[in-house]
């Protein structure tokens, strides 16, 4: 039976998966995990209901989970203050009338020192997500990862600094000197 639904659905839930993600191999991954979560969780669906919803929401709530995760890794609060202006990243944002190339290449430079933050050891990668990441203060962060403030604010000078150095080693036109 469960076959038989895979089946009759597989075309369905991929036009759906292609929707959502906009991207055929993504869509392909998509509805692979949904059907994995369908037969490891059949015994749980309502045969009252129609299986296509049932499925659909499985593949909406995979979507929205690797959307959730996606941008807890990717993003960069415009509420971080500026190392050499005043003021934060929000503010240095003209009003939508960003030129496309400086956008491209803003965006090249995030992602460049995103691969280098990857490479961090966890404690400092944990510590500048928490800060600059997510905008937590010392004694929040210092709850979060059982340390001391002290502790905190060294961590974060050392992870700072460090991320500094790897990005200057390996994109020299990305820092300053």
């Amino acid at each position: 039976m469960l076959e038989k639904l895979i089946s009759e659905h597989a075309e369905q839930a991929y036009g759906y998966a292609c929707r959502l993600t906009g991207d055929t191999q993504e869509a392909k991954e998509l509805v692979q995990e949904a059907f994995f979560r369908v037969m490891r969780n059949f015994e749980d669906f309502d045969r009252s209901q129609p299986f296509s919803n049932w499925l659909m929401t499985i593949l909406r709530h995979i979507h929205m989970d690797a959307q959730r995760s996606f941008e807890r890794r990717n993003i960069i609060s415009l509420d971080i203050p500026l190392e050499s202006e005043e003021g934060t990243h929000g503010d240095s944002l003209q009003d939508g009338q960003d030129d496309v190339l400086e956008r491209m290449t803003r965006e090249d430079a995030a992602e460049k020192v995103r691969r280098v933050l990857d490479r961090l050891p966890n404690e400092y990668r944990g510590v500048l997500h928490l800060c600059d990441g997510q905008g937590l203060g010392y004694e929040e962060i210092a709850k979060v990862m059982e340390c001391s403030v002290g502790t905190v604010k060294s961590r974060l000078s050392r992870a700072r600094v460090e991320l500094r150095k790897q990005v200057q080693a390996e994109y020299p036109d990305l820092v300053e000197a």
